[in-house]
């Protein structure tokens, strides 16, 4: 039961043309006391996040004392397409951007917390090496990189699995895939990666390392069913 805590439906933007909902704290309070958090979508997901969890987390924080916002990026949920072109990367960038500076300026809020699951863990991971004014990121879900381990821990499993050996033997399985596509002639495209959400082993460690000599507080929660 959430009863210390209001919502608001505002317009922000350039244009006005992202939409967001803002749940705060009742009665008086200082905004500038305690960081803004900031929910970031995930993937195709609007605003209230799989299963309503950015709705829960929001409410909570309100609670909690903090103003926090969940809002559609550019051209999904109830926001507007942007009118300039950008990479989703740049998308999520700038529109974040666009949420802080309108805090900032209605609230006077200027440390946030950044939020986000898949894609929009990878997203809260960028902008907070990027802009100074966020202090703590929660990533769930991020992309990471694979190791021995990781190969060992995801593949041992499969071995017990009937539905593996049958994919084994009628060529279904990943590794015939990645045979198949370690022998395929390249032509001048790149070819995608197995697993989506791989990257670099050096880009998060440098991220992480980064944020923590800036003092930002990460958060990196990988849940058991993610690859």
């Amino acid at each position: 039961v959430y009863r210390s805590m209001k919502e608001r439906i505002f317009q922000f933007g350039n244009a006005r043309s992202l939409f967001g909902i803002t749940s705060e704290p009742t009665g008086e309070f200082d905004p500038t006391d305690r960081p803004a958090l900031i929910f970031l979508n995930a993937g195709l997901i609007h605003r209230v996040g799989p299963n309503r969890m950015y709705v829960s987390m929001a409410r909570r924080a309100a609670n909690a004392g903090h103003i926090a916002l969940r809002f559609d990026f550019a051209g999904s949920g109830d926001s507007r397409p942007r009118v300039n072109q950008v990479s989703l990367e740049d998308r999520g960038r700038e529109d974040t951007l666009d949420a802080m500076n309108d805090l900032q300026s209605r609230k006077a809020v200027d440390k946030f917390i950044l939020i986000g699951l898949c894609s929009g863990a990878d997203d809260a991971l960028r902008i907070a090496r990027q802009d100074p004014r966020v202090v703590g990121a929660c990533c769930i879900d991020v992309a990471t990189y694979t190791s021995r381990g990781y190969d060992i821990h995801r593949y041992s499993g499969r071995l017990l699995r009937r539905q593996s050996w049958f994919d084994l033997l009628t060529g279904q399985s990943d590794i015939w895939k990645m045979l198949r596509r370690s022998k395929s002639p390249r032509k001048g495209v790149p070819e995608p990666a197995m697993d989506w959400n791989v990257v670099d082993a050096d880009e998060l460690v440098d991220a992480t390392e980064e944020l923590a000599a800036r003092n930002c507080r990460t958060l990196i929660v990988l849940s058991g069913g993610s690859p």
